[in-house]
């Protein structure tokens, strides 16, 4: 079973991975992630969900990518179950880098028949799987195309927790931190009209994975990080952004 450090170290080396071998993962590959299925664990434990591998004839969609299998976010749509959603896919992103398996975020494509209607589950998003058929991991940090530190946060977090919040997944990187060393408040930047309607959606499973790296970080130096919603917190956005949840850091 992987350790929170082997996810940690995940971050600064995965990559999102677009050309993939188009031969299907062998059975003790699939029952290295299925053991994996088993070990992440949600944001929003009260909200039901459901992630399965599904073969490549079921997913369909915009810019997608050709993997020979798929892992899909299957969940009731309740409160924060987008971020639930990127929380949960991203840890097993950072395990799948881990084992040496190549992942990419699918955000367009969708199944082709409704596999979680058993549940009573809609679909959210998926993840292309295989193995790499380019370079799986960066170089170095160095390597990530993301904002600075200085755009994303207030300047009174340690740098330590935001880095690996910085080279979190994301098209668009919509998040802004602010708080201090006991207190860590998340905003999302707001879309109107059309841009709503076509990216809010990823930008709350996006803040979700930004949570998971969180979640990771504080873990790896010894910190609890317990997700809450503060009532005050909305008044404090900075423009052009929204209130999205705090995380309460403790000794773990």
């Amino acid at each position: 079973m992987l350790k929170n450090d082997d996810l940690y170290r995940a971050i600064f080396r995965r990559k999102s991975v677009r050309k993939f071998e188009p031969s299907a993962l062998l059975a003790p590959q699939m029952e290295v992630i299925a053991e994996l299925l088993t070990t992440i664990v949600p944001l929003t434990p009260e909200t039901r969900t459901m992630v399965k591998i599904v073969a490549p004839d079921d997913v369909r969609g915009l810019i997608q990518v050709k993997a020979p299998h798929y892992v899909a976010a299957f969940s009731e749509e309740k409160p924060d179950y987008l971020l639930n959603a990127g929380y949960l896919l991203q840890q097993l992103d950072l395990s799948l880098s881990s084992v040496g398996l190549g992942c990419c975020w699918q955000g367009w494509p969708k199944p082709t028949r409704d596999l979680g209607a058993g549940a009573g589950l809609s679909f959210v998003i998926a993840l292309a799987l295989g193995t790499a058929r380019e370079p799986l991991h960066r170089s170095s940090a160095s390597a990530f195309k993301r904002k600075p530190l200085a755009d994303i946060s207030d300047g009174r977090i340690a740098d330590a927790f935001l880095e690996p919040v910085r080279l979190a997944p994301s098209s668009s990187q919509p998040w802004f931190f602010s708080g201090d060393e006991d207190t860590i408040n998340a905003y999302c930047v707001t879309r109107r009209g059309l841009r709503s309607k076509l990216f809010g959606r990823i930008d709350e499973i996006d803040m979700g994975v930004a949570f998971c790296h969180l979640s990771v970080a504080a873990q790896h130096f010894g910190k609890s990080a317990t997700f809450v919603r503060l009532p005050d917190m909305p008044d404090h956005a900075p423009a052009g952004h929204h209130y999205v949840g705090s995380f309460l850091l403790g000794r773990s």
